[in-house]
């Protein structure tokens, strides 16, 4: 889509700069191509910024995303913890209890 609107726009300038060598192009006319063709640039300029703010925010995002899997995975291995202990500990009980029998 950008590469289509620049090439349209070097078309415009071509044919700007043909008629206004041939004298068939006012001065007046001139300039406003001329503010057109500003306000396509800074248009431009702004799409290509908000192009880079999207790419931050989907580097944040994929960023985020990372961080709560490893969450998950970390909340999952602390799970298997607790119930490892909770063997341990009735092993102990009855390893106590063998022991006092």
């Amino acid at each position: 889509q950008r590469e289509g609107a620049e090439m349209l726009r070097k078309i415009m300038v071509a044919r700007a700069s043909n008629l206004a060598m041939h004298g068939l192009l006012l001065p007046h006319s001139i300039q406003a191509f001329r503010k057109v063709e500003v306000s396509h640039s800074q248009v431009g300029s702004k799409v290509e910024e908000l192009e880079k703010k999207l790419t931050k925010l989907r580097e944040s995002e994929a960023k985020r995303k990372e961080a709560l899997e490893q969450v998950r995975a970390g909340k999952e291995e602390i799970r298997g913890l607790k119930e490892d202990i909770r063997a341990l500990e009735d092993r102990v009980k009855k390893l106590e209890m063998e022991k006092e029998a």
